[in-house]
């Protein structure tokens, strides 16, 4: 590990004024001693002028690029590591959602990597130019390794295509014969309860004009509409249907509901 003094020259350590400001002030909170949210506590950190404290704690493009930014400043293996770690919430919060049959707002994917992004980039940023710090010490070396910075991504993409069913939903469309069998199931029933099973028997069913109108792509709900197509021994109609077809929490069976019968 090399260490440099954030005194020389902003030249000498590669990096702009403004960045040698940084370094100046985490240096002086004893950030190349502590983390930085150790150094958050100290008392040089607390006399720190707001504009300061904002300096070191929160970078704006961090924020909103997460671990592009860090890979624009050549912080590869911790850049790696918050896309993967990134990845592996939202793969938890895609098993939840499923699980409790909830949508989370957008933002909470978004907002936790966000945010600590931002705390650490200018500290990271810091610790790579002073101390050529690869990944934050605790963690296992794998991760300041290409096999480690590849294969935790990786792994975490896999986790969440899983979690959110990537690999192919059971949920039948709108259009298949499985859910349009069902479609009619139900119809049928619904006659027999207002008509009677003797006239319902000389009344035949289909479903036609089909459309999708709306899929959670979180649950793999199908909102549908159709023409349900009635006819009888003496007349015919023509009726509007809306349906949805859901899985079970089990992942073993489909559910449809039908409206405008």
């Amino acid at each position: 590990m090399k260490s440099t003094d954030t005194n020389e020259n902003p030249n000498e350590l590669n990096v702009s004024s403004s960045w040698s400001e940084r370094f100046d002030i985490l240096t002086k909170i004893g950030a190349k001693e502590k983390f930085i949210y150790s150094a958050m506590k100290s008392d040089e950190f607390i006399a720190l002028s707001f504009r300061e404290k904002q300096k070191i704690t929160f970078n704006i493009l961090a924020f909103i690029f997460g671990a592009l930014y860090y890979f624009s400043k050549k912080m590869w293996f911790k850049g790696a590591f918050i896309l993967g770690a990134s990845w592996v919430l939202n793969g938890f919060l895609t098993l939840i959602e499923v699980a409790a049959g909830m949508t989370f707002p957008g933002i909470a994917y978004y907002i936790a990597p966000a945010v600590i992004s931002a705390q650490l980039a200018s500290y990271d940023f810091f610790k790579l130019k002073t101390e050529d710090e690869k990944i934050w010490k605790g963690l296992p070396d794998i991760f300041a390794t290409p096999v480690g910075a590849i294969g935790f991504p990786l792994a975490a993409l896999f986790f969440i295509l899983l979690a959110s069913g990537g690999f192919g939903s059971n949920v039948p469309e709108c259009g298949s014969s499985d859910a349009t069998n069902v479609v009619i199931s139900i119809s049928e029933d619904e006659l027999i309860r207002t008509l009677g099973a003797e006239v319902a028997e000389s009344i035949s069913i289909s479903v036609n004009a089909i459309r999708t109108t709306a899929t959670n792509e979180q649950t793999g709900e199908y909102e549908c509409a159709a023409q349900l197509f009635i006819r009888g021994p003496e007349a015919t109609n023509d009726i509007p249907i809306t349906y949805t077809i859901e899985m079970t929490n089990n992942g073993e069976e489909f559910y449809v509901n039908v409206f405008g019968l």
